[in-house]
């Protein structure tokens, strides 16, 4: 692209009426004085056409680092990405039931002993009906129980601070993606938590 930019200034000198070198013979004084002031323009010309290219080479070059850096940071984050792929299929803990990859209920029985079944959205219930301890108000190693889409949700609660919790999750930002988000104790979507201190044996 350059070098043909490049070319296409170089034929603009003959915008400048120069197509050969006339002989003194074909020429008469006026004509003579005519392409004495016009040679300076012309070295000018030609220098301008110079510079003007060893900019664009210099463009280029910079253009050329600039997209190598690019591609250098997207399979960076394809490998990331790639990376948390195995955290998706990570293994149930001993004692738990297997979920979905990717899932958020995926995420929880890898790190806590789960032994029911079903979507999140019942584990309230159905950790009830098994005789586990179930509280309104949370702690830290506890799940959380979501009302949120239409399957729920469920996610480890890491740390109190306040009015606030800290929790852990999959599944919340994409198909087995591990996320973290700081949410309100009295965020209307919170059905409930499990607390009880089997999840952690």
């Amino acid at each position: 692209m350059f070098v043909s930019l490049f070319a296409y200034l170089l034929l603009g000198i003959g915008v400048f009426g120069i197509t050969a070198t006339p002989s003194e013979s074909s020429i008469g004084v006026s004509e003579a004085s005519s392409l004495t002031q016009l040679t300076p323009r012309l070295i000018n010309t030609v220098k301008l056409i110079s510079e003007t290219h060893q900019k664009l080479l210099a463009q280029e070059k910079t253009v050329r680092k600039q997209l190598a850096v690019q591609n250098t940071a997207t399979r960076s984050k394809v490998a990331g990405a790639s990376g948390n792929k195995s955290l998706a299929y990570a293994p149930a803990k001993e004692g738990s039931h297997v979920f979905y990859a990717g899932q958020c209920t995926r995420y929880i029985a890898s790190k806590m002993v789960i032994p029911w079944n079903g979507n999140a959205k019942t584990w309230l219930s159905k950790a009830e009906s098994m005789g586990y301890e179930t509280s309104e108000s949370p702690r830290p190693g506890s799940v959380v129980v979501t009302a949120e889409g239409p399957y729920g949700h469920v996610a480890i609660v890491e740390e109190i601070k306040g009015d606030t919790m800290i929790i852990s999750e999959m599944n919340y930002q994409g198909w087995g993606k591990l996320s973290s988000r700081e949410v309100p104790l009295d965020y209307d979507k919170i059905k409930g938590f499990i607390t009880d201190d089997r999840l952690n044996s």
